[in-house]
């Protein structure tokens, strides 16, 4: 048997977007209570991307980052102030990719810590720190749904893409964009984007007991 002379491919060479932003990956962090699960989110402070709005921690992907999971924990102790060996990684809750192709992996993590109080997050991209019961993913009804629309610029079948495509490939690229977008309102904000995604995946797996069987 002869195999192609291919190598294995890295874990950030596996979804090719087309986006030449590197990818990013977030960490969902849980944290129990009283023999209740709870979900940290950070609100972001005004100095940095996305102002004001409740994320995970997490962002772009180093060279000396090892993995996409390393990536997560180095941003969340970076945030939230929490050293990384007190975090127990309980696997990979998935993969976003957000219209502009820019791709985010997610993964769940434990705090290993006896309170809230222990977490002391970074003044400059952290403005406050909220938590949500696990339970309340589950309640019907929880998250709401919105489609947006928008219209891509013409396409022109010139420079050096001439004679590539086809009438019906330029029919199709010049279609209006539709994005479906998740709303979870807790307490304290609306939760959505990137973010919604990944806590409705979480309540996907909490509701079939994949996630959960991690958490004896």
């Amino acid at each position: 048997m002869f195999y192609p002379p291919l190598r294995e491919p890295e874990e950030w060479e596996l979804i090719s977007t087309g986006n030449p932003r590197p990818a990013s990956a977030v960490l969902i962090p849980f944290i129990r209570e009283e023999g209740e699960w709870f979900i940290a989110l950070e609100k972001r402070t005004t100095g940095i991307s996305h102002p004001g709005q409740f994320a995970f921690p997490g962002g772009h992907r180093e060279s000396t980052d090892g993995s996409f999971l390393q990536t997560a924990l180095r941003e969340t102790t970076e945030e939230m102030g929490i050293p990384t060996e007190r975090i127990t990684p309980v696997g990979k809750i998935g993969i976003v990719v957000n219209p502009g192709g820019r791709v985010i992996h997610g993964y769940g993590g434990v705090f290993n810590i006896l309170s809230r109080k222990e977490l002391t997050p970074s003044p400059l991209e952290v403005e406050s720190i909220h938590f949500i019961s696990l339970k309340s993913l589950l309640v019907p009804e929880a998250f709401k749904t919105c489609t947006l629309e928008w219209n891509r610029n013409p396409q022109k079948d010139e420079g050096p893409v001439s004679g590539c495509f086809t009438p019906k490939a330029l029919e199709e690229v010049s279609r209006p964009l539709k994005h479906e977008i998740l709303f979870f309102k807790a307490p304290f904000g609306m939760i959505w984007g990137i973010t919604g995604r990944f806590l409705f995946m979480v309540r996907s797996l909490a509701a079939k007991d994949s996630l959960m069987s991690n958490f004896s």
